[in-house]
């Protein structure tokens, strides 16, 4: 008696690599790829393009270029908890007072 069997991998961020994933005599090997590009995602790639081309403007080092990404990545992280909307605005404004040069970035990707 032969059983069918099954084996799924899922990765939801990085990638995977599979070697060698056969086993008994005639299976068959299906596989499929997609990618799932949220509003949230598009966003932040927006963001990112844009900040970059202010900092050229603004000759801004590439340090405090990843220094503002950090601190908005947090940011974003912080705002899935609860209590965060009472205390949002007081973080935005430390945010755009200390990085000024990239107001109209961060204001494109708050808008949303």
């Amino acid at each position: 008696m032969t059983k069918k069997t099954e084996m799924n991998i899922n990765v939801t961020s990085g990638s995977v690599a599979v070697g060698s994933a056969t086993q008994g005599d005639r299976n068959k090997i299906v596989s499929d790829a997609s990618t799932k590009v949220t509003e949230s995602d598009a966003a932040w790639v927006s963001f990112v393009q844009h900040l970059e081309e202010s900092a050229k403007d603004a000759k801004v080092s590439e340090a405090e270029i990843e220094e503002l990404k950090a601190k908005v990545k947090k940011l974003h992280d912080e705002s899935q908890k609860p209590g965060f909307i009472e205390k949002s605005g007081e973080i935005l404004e430390l945010i755009f007072k200390a990085y000024g040069w990239a107001s109209a970035p961060l204001r494109s990707l708050f808008a949303k």
